[in-house]
């Protein structure tokens, strides 16, 4: 016999008011030693005692005088060798056991069928039953926990293992298909094959019943997986058989499983093209993996997030991060992370480091961080800033002058340097003054707060500042040597043009930026053309610090990678489900985040494509570019639409879903229902997160 309470947590009630009465009776004035006070407080106590113990809902469990015993026997078809052992060990058992013992039998295989009922009477002639023999052989699973289960509410579980000569058999234990795919979405269907011997075989694929893929295999003993690829033509329920023909096979009722595929109508997506034309190559490919899609400028994106669910998921090839606001990205953010809408990033020369992602939301959002591993491997730069500091640089627009923008522009290009670099300032006017020596970049904060001391001056003279950056460079010990050399204004001297032709013979690259419409442009191109580096003409609006840091990129070697190599594959998915990958001739480094995948990987083991889940949504980081600039042979590669395409369709949402949410306006009010699926746990702990129309989101529990 034994006391139970369902609800046993109420008892912890019992001290705090038994407490609670004594406390009113001492603050009442009630201490009286009088027998009839002691009693009356006694039976409050027990009074209190008896309701909480009411609350708590006890039940007394007697012993029924009677034992239970199920027998549980296996009928699968692994087993049908050993059922004359079982029939023969049941039949023991319930002629031995004793006959106050109430035993019954049910056998099982894919279900379980009563094939005994409880009873005294200890006849049993075998399985007679209609048990599933096919759909749980060979595909068992972990019994302990529901052991442990039974074992913690007092019944035993206790188990008796057969062994026989097995009859050689191989069987299709598994077929993976997705739930939900996309019209024209290309998608991997897995097949598993358990042998108990080695042999070989013919599996063949049926589509809605019509065979679409056969192969000869060869099957070792234990587990052999095998994939198929297929593209989903038509909308509706797509059904899916594996069949399996192995000579000399003991059992054919287990070598066929089946499965089915929801098609959905085709994905409509968002191509956001970082300049006019930019992806027309990739627009192309979605029209291939016949995906619908609507192509705009990064100035185009939404501002809000509701516009954005309209699209299954958002394509970005080379778009520069300030291309668009921050309230965009935001936007984008909350469409991935809430709304579960997928985001697909594609490289060039305004994307990722060259882009501005380092620090920002989108940086966020991607399987990379704009940073490169193994620093101190990489080739060393140093790096000359020559700065005009002329009275013209006092300029400006909204309280902001030029000389204030190439300051800071300095400062960020000295952060994105690695400690075994080098960087030099001097600042101009009619005159070259030395701001920063040349020197490693390891106290960055120092050398920025020394670049923070510029202040504006005279006139403007190019030879002596170009001269002294020159022949600094020269003795440098660095294995890449560039100078970049700002102005807004026209040379009052003359001779620089000469020092380009010392710069060639010692391998120092020359970079300009023109700021404003009195820069000597063409003069400035000249420089750059004969310093065999880059000219950039910037207004007032334009980031200036955004030039600095691109260019201290371009030159470092650190995060551009202008190399030919094969792509290394470094996880099956179906991002990589090709024969092999053409060569690249580059990239942009970036490391991948501690819960990324890396699908793609270069020869220096950097992310060349990655994946992560992000939120609800699916991000996919691609480092190489879609015009061809990097990636020549895979644009023309009989697979590169199935490529292209198939990495946006990896992000395509609703793949996987469980359940049902509803939703129902109930006047001013939103009224959320979940129904969990069939044979889903009770008492969990369910929220939703929920985006409201001014873009915030709240995040609610759902009582079950």
């Amino acid at each position: 016999m034994s006391l139970e309470f369902a609800r046993p947590l109420l008892l912890l009630l019992l001290p705090a008011y038994i407490a609670l009465i004594y406390l009113i009776d001492r603050r009442g004035g009630r201490r009286s030693r009088r027998i009839k006070h002691r009693v009356a407080r006694v039976m409050r106590c027990l009074l209190t005692c008896l309701c909480v113990l009411a609350l708590a809902a006890p039940s007394v469990v007697l012993p029924g005088g009677q034992q239970a015993v199920w027998i549980l026997a296996d009928a699968s078809a692994s087993a049908r060798g050993m059922q004359d052992q079982m029939t023969q060990s049941v039949r023991t058992a319930l002629e031995n056991k004793d006959a106050s013992v109430n035993a019954g039998v049910i056998a099982f295989g894919g279900n379980a069928m009563v094939e005994k009922p409880l009873a005294q009477d200890g006849t049993y002639n075998g399985v007679t039953t209609a048990v599933d023999a096919q759909a749980s052989d060979g595909a068992t699973e972990d019994v302990r926990a529901a052991a442990q289960q039974l074992a913690a509410r007092g019944v035993t579980v206790d188990y008796q293992s057969f062994s026989g000569d097995a009859l050689p058999d191989a069987q299709i234990s598994q077929l993976n298909v997705p739930s939900r795919v996309y019209q024209g979405q290309s998608f991997t269907v897995t097949v598993q094959v358990t042998a108990n011997h080695d042999t070989t075989g013919t599996l063949v694929l049926y589509q809605n019943r019509t065979p679409v893929s056969s192969r000869e295999v060869t099957l070792r003993r234990g587990d052999n997986t095998f994939t198929f690829r297929d593209t989903a033509a038509d909308t509706g329920v797509v059904t899916y058989e594996a069949r399996l023909i192995s000579e000399g096979d003991s059992c054919a009722q287990n070598d066929s499983m089946g499965g089915y595929v929801y098609v959905q109508g085709a994905p409509k997506l968002l191509l956001v093209e970082g300049r006019q034309g930019e992806g027309s190559e990739m627009a192309a490919m979605l029209s291939a993996a016949a995906m619908q899609y609507e192509t705009v400028l990064p100035a185009q994106l939404p501002y809000d997030a509701e516009q954005l669910r309209q699209y299954d998921g958002v394509v970005l090839v080379n778009v520069d991060y300030d291309a668009a606001d921050e309230e965009q990205w935001a936007a984008l953010d909350s469409a991935v992370r809430v709304l579960g809408r997928g985001l697909t990033v594609i490289g060039g020369d305004s994307s990722y480091a060259l882009g501005g992602y380092r620090g920002s939301r989108l940086e966020d959002m991607l399987p990379v961080t704009i940073d490169v591993r193994n620093k101190l491997d990489l080739p060393s730069l140093a790096l000359m800033l020559v700065i005009d500091k002329s009275g013209s640089m006092s300029d400006g627009m909204f309280g902001t002058t030029r000389l204030e923008l190439a300051k800071e522009a300095a400062m960020r290009a000295a952060e994105v340097l690695t400690p075994n670099d080098q960087v030099g300032v001097i600042a101009f006017d009619d005159a070259a003054k030395w701001v920063v020596n040349l020197q490693k970049a390891e106290d960055v904060e120092a050398i920025q707060n020394q670049i923070g001391t510029i202040r504006p001056g005279g006139g403007t003279a190019f030879f002596t500042a170009l001269y002294e950056a020159t022949y600094a460079l020269m003795n440098a010990q660095a294995q890449q040597k560039h100078i970049i050399f700002l102005t807004d204004g026209e040379a009052g001297d003359t001779g620089y043009l000469q020092l380009c032709d010392i710069m060639q013979q010692n391998d120092i690259t020359l970079t300009t930026v023109a700021v404003g419409s009195g820069a000597d442009q063409a003069t400035l191109r000249t420089l750059a053309q004969q310093g065999g580096g880059r000219a950039y003409a910037a207004n007032e609006f334009d980031n200036l610090p955004k030039i600095f840091t691109k260019e201290t990129y371009l030159v470092s070697g650190s995060y551009v990678q202008n190399r030919t190599f094969t792509p290394v594959i470094t996880e099956q998915s179906a991002l990589t489900d090709f024969d092999g990958f053409p060569q690249l001739s580059g990239y942009l480094a970036a490391t991948e985040k501690s819960l990324a995948a890396v699908s793609l990987m270069s020869d220096r083991e950097d992310p060349i494509l990655a994946w992560w889940q992000y939120g609800a949504g699916r991000v996919v980081a691609f480092m190489a570019d879609s015009r061809g600039a990097w990636t020549s042979e895979f644009l023309q590669w009989d697979q590169a639409a199935a490529f292209y395409g198939g990495m946006a369709a990896f992000t395509l949402p609703g793949e996987e879903r469980e359940g049902q949410l509803t939703t129902e306006r109930q006047g001013d009010a939103l009224r959320i229902v979940y129904t969990a699926p069939e044979g889903a746990q009770t008492g969990l702990s369910t929220s939703v997160t929920a985006l409201l129309p001014d873009g915030t989101q709240t995040q609610l529990a759902l009582q079950e």
